[in-house]
């Protein structure tokens, strides 16, 4: 996290998700197309995951 944008950020969103007890995944590698899907919940980590993200969602409304 060296970037200036973390520098002046006021929080680590994977601190604090981590923090309460929850799960948060990455890849460190960027535009990896990386996504994960929870249930019927589907996230993607950045613009170049939509293509995933929307072929999941789609399954998951097929089933």
């Amino acid at each position: 996290m060296d970037s200036e944008k973390y520098k002046t950020f006021p929080f680590s969103i994977e601190k604090t998700i981590n923090k309460r007890g929850g799960y948060f995944s990455y890849s460190k590698q960027r535009n990896a197309n990386y996504f994960e899907a929870d249930g019927r919940l589907v996230t993607g980590q950045d613009p170049s995951s939509s293509i995933s993200v929307a072929k999941k969602v789609i399954k998951l409304l097929e089933k």
